[in-house]
């Protein structure tokens, strides 16, 4: 999905206009410097949550069906595979396999808008200081650098191969753990009440 339909309040038969992928990207992004600056963080509902969250390693909630981006691929193409995937960004990985950085649609739309030539490759526009965890950090350790870096996705690396992406921890991921222990401690509270 591309496009969404923008419509009245009022009558949702009234079609205003259609706001595309990059126009909703940008959103995000101005929203998320806002946050920035009035320094909000992520507030966890209770030291029960957060002591669950700290006990749950990485592992039990990386993705593993990550989509990564050759270093070599030249802009354009990394563009297009972007602009037509489902995640907003990726990890960057050279042909042996090695993360070498982190690209987003944003990242290629940015290049691409400002490099006439267009003979820039994933490797030349991606972000080169990535943060990641292993398997064995715990979900609470990695929403803290999510929230501290203002990341999308953290590649994870396997621990023995420091640099091998094995999979990708995103905020949802985190908060649809985090919705699973409220939910549980709600229907604990109610059976015991």
């Amino acid at each position: 999905l591309h496009r969404l339909p923008v419509v009245k309040e009022e009558d949702h038969t009234v079609l205003i206009g259609m706001l595309d992928r990059r126009e909703v990207i940008q959103y995000y992004n101005q929203r998320v410097q806002e946050m920035k600056s009035t320094h909000r963080r992520v507030e966890i509902e209770s030291d029960r949550e957060a002591t669950q969250l700290k006990n749950i390693p990485v592992g039990r909630a990386v993705r593993r069906d990550v989509q990564t981006i050759r270093s070599d691929m030249p802009l354009g193409q990394a563009r297009e595979f972007v602009y037509h995937s489902k995640f907003n960004s990726f990890p960057v990985v050279d042909a042996s396999g090695q993360l070498v950085g982190i690209l987003s649609l944003s990242d290629c739309q940015k290049a691409f808008d400002e490099n006439a030539e267009k003979t820039l490759t994933a490797q030349d526009i991606a972000s080169r200081d990535v943060v990641t965890v292993t398997e064995d950090d715990t979900v609470f350790s990695a929403l803290t650098k999510i929230v501290q870096g203002d990341y999308s996705i953290l590649p994870v690396v396997n621990k023995q191969k420091p640099g091998h992406v094995v999979g990708v921890i995103s905020r949802r991921d985190i908060m649809s753990i985090y919705d699973d222990i409220v939910i549980r401690k709600v229907l604990t509270d109610k059976s015991t009440a």
